[in-house]
């Protein structure tokens, strides 16, 4: 009877201890895979940093945008500049040009996300909505100032047949259809920041 409960008692201790092993396997298992996928996230993430080369600058794809550094300054913007190299354009001005005070004369939306995407890289010191002295008539002109080309330094973003980012005097014009005025603003920023 006693050999009955001492191999009762066995059993049962291996019984527990099976128990115990088949536990910390488990365990150890699950510490394993956590591991595992923390490894592939990380490389994963890694690799899915999309970059590109252009001339001597690197861009890298950060959410929508793309990236890069030009003279400790980053920018970012929709397009490479691959990808608006046949449009045309003439800036004498650059970036610098614009740390103080500038206008802006946008009126639609595709011209303010436009206009949103060249402010939001160069940054000035004071931006402010005007409208040029031709456009006085327009009900959106009654409470702007009204400017003029020769004598305060304006971006003036509208749509148009023909897509192109040209400076008159102190005037920058963007211009585009809907579809591509992001690309002339684009545009626009790199060759304010010398990337041509």
């Amino acid at each position: 009877m006693k050999d009955m409960k001492l191999s009762k008692i066995k059993t049962k201790k291996e019984l527990e201890r099976k128990e115990r092993k088949r536990k910390a396997a488990f365990a150890l298992l699950i510490i394993f895979l956590l591991a595992l996928s923390t490894a592939g996230f990380a490389l994963y993430g890694r690799q899915e940093q999309e970059t590109r080369k252009y001339k001597n600058f690197k861009f890298v794809r950060q959410d929508n945008s793309w990236t890069t550094t030009i003279q400790g300054k980053e920018i970012a913007t929709s397009f490479l500049p691959q990808e608006v190299e046949n449009i045309s354009s003439y800036l004498f001005f650059t970036y610098k040009d614009f740390s103080d005070k500038i206008y802006f004369v946008a009126f639609e939306t595709e011209e303010k996300i436009a206009l949103n995407e060249i402010l939001g890289n160069i940054q000035p010191y004071n931006a402010q909505k005007a409208c040029l002295e031709e456009q006085a008539e327009l009900a959106e002109c009654v409470d702007l100032p009204l400017k003029n080309c020769s004598d305060s330094k304006i971006f003036i973003i509208r749509e148009s047949n023909i897509t192109e980012v040209r400076q008159e005097e102190n005037c920058i014009f963007v211009e585009g259809n809907s579809t591509n005025l992001l690309k002339a603003a684009d545009k626009a920023i790199f060759e304010l920041f010398g990337i041509r």
